[in-house]
C-alpha cells in the first residue's frame, strides 16, 4: 500500500515549510479534485473522503497544487516503500498544507428490489 507525505507549513505565516507532516494513501482513489473552496478532495472507493487544506477558510491551492499531488500519487500507487514528501505550492506563493481531515461518506442505499 503507498502513501504520501503532505509537508504542512508554518501556522505562524512565514510560507516556510516545517518539518512535519501528513500521511495520505495513494491507493484506491477514485476521485481527486480542486473544490471550490480551494481545498483539495480526495474520494476512495471505500466510501471515505480526504480534504487537504492550507488553513481553515483560506482557498490557497491551485491546479498547480492538485497536479503535483495526482503525479506524486501516480509515482505511488500500488507501490511499497518510503513515501515520499511531498510539498505543494499554494496560490500566494506559500508551501505546505495545514492539515488533512478523513470522513467517512454514508453508504447509499440499495434500490428497492421488487417486481410486479
Amino acid at each position: 500500500m503507498g502513501y504520501i507525505k503532505l509537508q504542512k507549513g508554518d501556522p505562524e505565516g512565514s510560507g516556510k515549510a516545517i518539518n512535519d507532516y501528513d500521511l495520505v494513501c495513494a491507493d484506491n482513489i477514485g476521485d481527486m479534485k480542486l473544490d471550490q473552496q480551494g481545498s483539495i478532495k480526495i474520494a476512495y472507493l471505500s466510501q471515505v473522503q480526504v480534504e487537504v487544506k492550507t488553513c481553515g477558510d483560506c482557498s490557497d491551492m491551485t491546479t498547480e497544487s492538485l497536479k503535483v499531488m495526482k503525479e506524486a500519487v501516480d509515482v505511488m500507487n500500488g507501490a511499497s516503500g518510503p513515501a515520499p514528501l511531498v510539498l505543494l505550492p499554494i496560490g500566494n506563493g506559500n508551501v505546505g498544507i495545514e492539515s488533512t481531515t478523513m470522513t467517512v461518506l454514508p453508504v447509499p442505499a440499495a434500490p428497492a428490489l421488487g417486481g410486479n
